[in-house]
């Protein structure tokens, strides 16, 4: 099997299985609760993880929180919206 088959057959499976559990849920008076917890995981699942030196689009998270390049600051939106000359 190719890589892209391979992952539209784990997708599918993956809606599949889903899609059953939901069923037993909603069977078993326990849908709303199911759904909401199967947000709460898929949202987990699909955080991206950073590779090593890669840089966080919040600068919170970079090292000396450094800022990206091209980026808006509150003295970029100040110096603009007051037409300051610095």
């Amino acid at each position: 099997m190719e890589k892209k088959e391979r992952k539209w057959v784990s997708t599918s499976l993956a809606i599949g299985i889903y899609v059953i559990g939901q069923a037993l849920a909603v069977w078993a008076h326990f849908g709303c609760v199911f759904f909401i917890l199967s947000l709460i995981l898929f949202t987990y699942w699909n955080t991206g993880r950073r590779r090593h030196g890669e840089m966080s689009a919040y600068s919170v998270f970079n090292d000396n929180c450094e800022r990206l390049a091209g980026s808006m600051t509150a003295e970029h939106f100040e110096r603009d919206m007051l037409r300051q000359r610095r």
